[in-house]
């Protein structure tokens, strides 16, 4: 009885763990690029090898569409920030293959 019950409270344990290893629920995904997370391995000074996973830069931006006449909040790595602000929104939805319909 005591086992099992310790049994469970470890399963719980192992999942909450994976769950916040793996980032969770919430996609780490710039709407534009489609840039999501990579996997590699932390590799120290003695090759000692540990999973890690790396990132994008994403950051909340809201963006005016002077076509639709109003601003929308989209989540872009800062790569893409870069590039609406050199070529503007509509260039870098058209180098991205992207329409005005798929990021609103």
């Amino acid at each position: 009885m005591v086992l099992d019950v310790r049994l469970q409270i470890f399963a719980v344990f192992i999942s909450v763990c994976k769950k916040n290893f793996l980032g969770g629920s919430m996609a780490a995904k710039c709407q534009i690029s489609k840039k999501s997370n990579q996997h590699g391995n932390r590799v120290s000074h003695a090759k000692n090898r540990r999973k890690h996973k790396f990132k994008p830069n994403l950051q909340s931006k809201k963006i005016y569409i002077p076509e639709e006449g109003r601003t929308v909040r989209v989540k872009v790595s800062t790569r893409v920030i870069r590039t609406i602000d050199k070529l503007g929104l509509k260039g870098t939805l058209k180098k991205y293959g992207l329409e005005l319909s798929d990021i609103l």
